[in-house]
């Protein structure tokens, strides 16, 4: 119990960010990236490994195989339904920013506000943006996979 009081201003920080994470996702729901321009890609591959089509045989792809295999496998799981891929983006999200947190943590010289407010501001302008960038429903799940890595 002593080491819970002694970083609880870390885990009051860590539980804001991820309420911080859920309040724009929940306020940008469904306005993440273009369906009909690029990032459809990033559902109609998984749906297709799961009908039968062999990745880089049957399906052209530039980027690496195991963010399509995740999918597909999510894809099975689910169903196939969008909310799926928005629910791990979300997953992604806040994997990442506390990671981020951690990280800025320590090199912040454990300055915990200093590094609240940069993931705040990373969150705002990066992982919950309403265009092809976002982290929910990105270009490419690859990147997204990469950086929660």
């Amino acid at each position: 119990m002593n080491k819970l009081s002694k970083h609880k201003e870390t885990i009051l920080y860590l539980l804001l960010l991820i309420i911080l994470c859920f309040v724009f996702f929940f306020s940008a729901y469904g306005r993440f990236g273009v369906f009909f321009i690029d990032t459809s890609r990033e559902v109609y591959i998984p749906y297709a490994m799961n009908k039968g089509f062999v990745l880089y045989k049957d399906i052209f792809n530039i980027y690496p195989p195991l963010s399509y295999q995740i999918n597909a496998f999510i894809y099975g799981i689910s169903g196939g339904n969008l909310p799926a891929f928005y629910a791990l983006g979300l997953i992604n999200a806040v994997i990442f920013i506390s990671g981020l947190f951690a990280s800025g943590c320590i090199l912040a010289k454990n300055s915990k506000l200093f590094s609240f407010i940069f993931c705040a501001f990373i969150i705002s302008s990066c992982v919950f943006a309403v265009s092809h960038t976002n982290y929910i429903f990105p270009y490419a799940y690859a990147a997204v996979y990469a950086l929660s890595a």
